[in-house]
């Protein structure tokens, strides 16, 4: 067969891949066997014709096969061609690519989670029974169903990865590359074994001295080897070797037909520059790399990184259910007011229209009193309901949450049932039963600033990464250093004919380990090995990348302690103004009352005019909210000192833990040395006899007593002042009165 036709063949016999291939010819396959077959030509001269193009064939038709196989091919085809039955198939698989699928989901959604109940309406609310509440038991029931500590908004669906959960700190503790427990496997033990069997028939083109006495070498061979290794903190490397090495060949020259081969090794290798030490082991790991430092205290630095990230999430978590809390309370005490405002208008309006009826009034006045009702009722409708939009929540404003109501009663009992990890929709309500706090409180300033530069979770988390940055400073400057190693070895040799049975006839070497355990075949070795790179440009480069990112972290530290300062200041000065605010808020609802008397006395005797009326009843309306609105406001504005100072857990009696010790002790630290021990450099670069300086001050302590009178609580506002309380609605609210006909 020609060399053509053997290029054909391969050509039809891959059809359907060739037909694919862009600008393929051939032609081009032709010139390709032409120029492999003229080669093969000029080297064999005396090699036919014939049979060169077949050889040429051979290799044009495997090269080519091995090209479309590497290179691949395009479903692009020029604008003549007819779609084949190929291209068809190609369609069909880019229209099944391209279709969005659903994961199979072997875990169906809870019955429990969907459950049967529907969202409360207008309607329902109106027979609905309530569940009365207190902040205790909301934070309770919040950390019973805090796997995921849940924000307001919809995070959970658009950033699920930035979410905090309380698999947080485990999974950073676990991890096998970063964790602890990673970082300490650098120091395990380490077992390896390798067997082999081995089967050798050889011809030797060799003279017989080289060749053992035979031209053809049959040899049997198998072998055994075994180690056992070790590395210290210090990080001298030690290891226990066994090899067991059988031998059976047809060398005329042997002593036995078949030997065992037997040797016990102890090497150890002692770094004396780079890596030598407990502090760079414990910090860099045994095998660091330049850059990726990766000892133990490194990784339990990055856990302690990652507790003060999960503090700070339960911090934010809480003061959310707080603020969601307190949101749910006005949004009743507005439905309460906008409800008493509407049935006072509606019973305004009823006589408006008695007087109308009698042609005492115009119906100008009828109509004015009718719009009014319509307003009440209509605030009273957005009061039980509520729009979908955010309400208080943390950070917007302050650290903890500025009060922001922005729903009515529904909306934000749903929203709290979110955060709380309830059932959405049940068949009670959430009520709060807890009130504001009336009473005056005070914060000492210069025991609350200190304490916040002390507690607050952030700064702590800012301080833990610049101490990860002198850690890997040092881990850093360690690489400028020579890799100098002292390595020693001893070995114990065993030979013999058998590998442990004793044979007398024999003598000398009858078997192997005997000869190993009598110790006349013994050798070692000591020795220095040095590697380094000339320049150290890479070192170089992580000290310099270290000492920006210290540097830059300590100015982070500063600003973030007067950020802190600023806010604690706004918060201090916050409680002030809501306290006054609610004072006078509360002035303003009595007055609002004792007007609204005497005009409804004065239009009873027709010595007023009705918008006069209309005009107060409003006002009293929106002192009565306004009132709310303050009382809600001072009690977030205590809250908020407590989060900028760093005492928010407290405050609500939530208290984290590692591990299952309990609580954590109180402890006391020097707030100054604190301060100068995690901004000190490492003095210099002796790391062989060095032991690693403490990187914790201890347990930090989450129940700290006051060392004098923080808080200076004051009696309650006299009743006489601030007036009864304003009760919740009934049991159940009112139904919406219909408009007289």
């Amino acid at each position: 067969m020609s060399g053509n036709r053997w290029v054909n063949r391969l050509i039809v016999r891959n059809m359907p891949i060739i037909t694919e291939c862009k600008e393929f010819s051939h032609s081009a396959v032709g010139t390709f066997h032409g120029q492999i077959a003229r080669p093969i030509a000029s080297m064999c001269p005396s090699m036919p014709t014939r049979r060169c193009h077949h050889v040429a064939a051979f290799f044009t038709s495997v090269i080519f096969a091995i090209s479309l196989l590497l290179v691949g091919c395009t479903a692009a085809k020029t604008k003549h061609q007819p779609a084949r039955h190929s291209d068809i198939e190609l369609a069909n698989y880019q229209s099944f690519i391209a279709e969005i699928e659903y994961p199979r989901n072997d875990s169906p959604p809870p019955m429990d989670l969907l459950g049967d109940a529907k969202p409360f309406t207008l309607q329902d609310a109106q027979t609905a029974e309530y569940w009365d509440l207190s902040l205790e038991e909301a934070i309770r029931i919040a950390f019973q169903n805090a796997e995921v500590l849940k924000e307001i908004g919809a995070t959970i669906l658009t950033e699920p990865r930035t979410i905090g959960t309380s698999f947080d700190p485990a999974i950073i503790e676990t991890d096998p590359r970063f964790g602890v427990e990673g970082a300490l496997s650098a120091f395990d033990t380490q077992a390896s074994v390798f067997g082999f069997g081995e089967k050798l028939d050889q011809p030797i083109n060799n003279n017989a001295i080289v060749g053992g006495g035979t031209n053809v070498l049959d040899q049997d061979l198998a072998g055994l080897n075994s180690q056992l290794s070790k590395r210290t903190a210090h990080g001298t490397l030690f290891a226990i070797r066994n090899n067991l090495a059988y031998d059976a060949n047809n060398f005329i020259t042997n002593q036995f037909p078949s030997a065992w081969d037997v040797n016990l090794q102890a090497l150890v290798r002692q770094p004396l520059l780079r890596g030598a030490g407990t502090e760079i082991n414990r910090i860099a790991g045994p095998n660091a790399v330049v850059g990726l430092p990766n000892g133990v205290l490194v990784a339990r630095t990055r856990m302690d990184v990652t507790l003060a990230q999960f503090e700070e999430d339960v911090q934010d978590y809480i003061s959310n259910v707080e603020n969601l809390y307190w949101d749910l309370y006005f949004a009743y005490r507005n439905l309460d007011a906008r409800l008493a405002a509407r049935d006072a208008s509606l019973k305004t309006w009823e006589q408006t229209k008695a007087l109308l009826d009698g042609g005492h009034v115009g119906a100008d006045q009828e109509a004015q009193a009718r719009v009014q009702y319509f307003q009440f009722q209509q605030q009273a409708i957005d009061a039980l309901g509520g729009r979908v939009l955010l309400g208080t929540r943390a950070g917007n404003g302050s650290g903890g949450g500025t009060f922001n109501n922005a729903g009515g009663v529904l909306v934000a009992e749903r929203r709290l049932r979110l955060l709380l990890g309830l059932p959405i929709n049940d068949t009670t309500l959430l009520r709060p039963r807890d009130e504001p706090p009336l009473a005056k409180v005070a914060f000492d300033w210069d025991e609350s600033k200190i304490e916040s530069m002390f507690r607050r979770v952030e700064l702590r988390q800012q301080e833990w990464l610049i101490k990860l940055n002198e850690l890997e400073l040092i881990a850093a400057r360690n690489q400028l250093l020579p890799q100098l190693d002292l390595v020693g070895a001893y070995r114990m040799r065993g030979f013999g004919q058998d590998l442990a049975k004793k044979d007398n006839d024999i003598g000398k070497f009858n078997n192997a380990y005997d000869e190993l355990f009598g110790g006349d075949y013994n050798d070692w070795q000591v020795g220095l090995q040095l590697d380094m790179p000339l320049g150290f440009r890479q070192g170089h480069a992580a000290v310099r990348n270290t000492q920006l990112n210290l540097s830059r972290n300590r100015r982070i530290l500063k600003e973030q302690q007067r950020q802190v300062l600023h806010d604690l200041s706004n918060a201090v000065a916050e409680v002030e103004r809501a306290y006054e605010n609610a004072k006078t808020a509360y002035n303003l609802l009595l007055a609002s009352e004792a007007q609204l008397e005497s005009i409804e006395a004065a239009y009873e005797a027709g010595q007023t005019d009705l918008f006069i009326l209309l005009d107060v009843q409003r006002r009293l309306a929106d002192a009565e909210i306004g009132y709310h609105r303050a009382s809600v406001e001072y009690a977030l504005a205590i809250r908020n000192v407590h989060f900028e100072k760093g005492s928010l857990l407290d405050y609500n009696q939530v208290y984290l833990t590692e591990g299952p010790s309990g609580l954590l002790p109180n402890c006391k630290a020097d707030l100054s040395n604190r301060y100068l021990s995690t901004l000190r450099n490492h003095p210099n670069l002796n790391y062989t006899f060095t032991r690693p300086r403490p990187l914790s001050e201890g347990v930090y302590p989450q129940l700290v007593e006051p060392t004098g009178d923080s808080l200076h609580p004051l009696p309650p506002i006299d009743a006489m002042e601030l007036g009864p309380e304003i009760p919740f609605p009934a049991t159940q609210p009112e139904a919406m009165p219909q408009p007289a006909s």
